[in-house]
């Protein structure tokens, strides 16, 4: 049976809830988290240099801009939806996740469900090449309360010629917002 990727990943999500859960209440039997670090160390992810992800941040006066930029790091061609990019006119998604005082700053955008890509909605990206989107947060995002802020880029995308998801998460990146008047 072939499985629907996002219920696939919600599957293992469960799976791996329900073995913390279970070595939580005490079963001898059942994989804890120290268990799944220790296999992740031995066994590498198969998504480890294909391609990273790096955020800067931008002001220009009060606006806020996150400039994502996306490096091919392996020596293939990787296709990637151009969603993934942040290469369309709008964020139809929820890319970033933004924290201010320890809490999320939520995504104010549209969400849109999409349809399987086709051909046209992706990008090749080369051997060693990399592309850069800017991003206005504040289009997206509420961040006009003034105070220090963190962002991260949180995608996804599959590896080329198979059916492997990866997920593509850059390092977070602090910034501050300043109050309204020291902004005139």
């Amino acid at each position: 049976m072939k499985l629907n990727k996002s219920v696939y990943l919600g599957r293992v999500g469960l799976v791996i809830f329900l073995s913390v859960s279970t070595c939580i209440f005490g079963c001898r039997e059942c994989v804890c988290i120290e268990d799944i670090r220790l296999y992740a160390e031995k066994n590498p992810s198969p998504c480890e240099g294909w391609l990273k992800c790096q955020v800067s941040i931008v002001r220009f006066y009060d606006d806020t801009m996150a400039d994502v930029t996306f490096i091919n790091e392996s020596d293939k061609e990787i296709p990637i939806a151009k969603w993934t990019l942040l290469m369309e006119e709008e964020l139809l998604w929820e890319p970033f996740e933004i924290i201010r005082g320890g809490r999320n700053v939520p995504y104010e955008g549209e969400l849109v469900r999409r349809a399987r890509p086709k051909p046209e909605d992706f990008y090749i990206l080369q051997p060693g090449e990399s592309v850069t989107s800017r991003v206005l947060l504040e289009l997206y995002y509420y961040l006009y309360t003034a105070g220090e802020y963190s962002i991260t880029y949180d995608g996804s995308y599959f590896l080329p010629d198979t059916d492997q998801v990866c997920v593509l998460r850059s390092p977070p990146v602090k910034f501050s917002v300043p109050p309204l008047e020291e902004l005139e």
